[in-house]
């Protein structure tokens, strides 16, 4: 009886091996962020701009958007896949800006922004 209850539970833990070595083999497929594009940004006097709204969007994938802010001393720092991207930088009473920055694996990426007030 051993051998027939062994051989009942055999199909179980196959399917369960299967699950598991799926799951192990699409987390190692899904990339993960290795660069970081960074920066800061100042209002036309040269003073640091905090609370400045930072939107990343991937040019290969628009889908692919991230957001932060920039932090007490205008500076802001968010990890992504490398790649190319639109970093637009806007902030309440201020002209929004926007550029194209080129990021590679496993570095940083610091562009400056300017805003003007309106």
């Amino acid at each position: 009886m051993r051998k027939t209850k062994a051989l009942r539970q055999a199909p179980v833990f196959l399917l369960l091996a299967v699950v598991i070595a799926a799951s192990l083999a699409a987390a190692e497929k899904k990339p993960s962020a290795n660069a970081v594009l960074a920066g800061t940004v100042f209002d036309s006097d040269g003073r640091a701009l905090p609370g400045c709204v930072v939107e990343v969007v991937s040019e290969a994938d628009p889908q692919q958007k991230q957001r932060g802010a920039t932090d007490q001393r205008g500076e802001y720092a968010i990890r992504v896949l490398a790649g190319r991207f639109r970093v637009a930088v806007s902030r309440k009473g201020f002209q929004a800006r926007q550029k194209t920055v080129e990021v590679v694996e496993g570095e940083k990426s610091v562009t400056t922004f300017l805003l003007s007030p309106l």
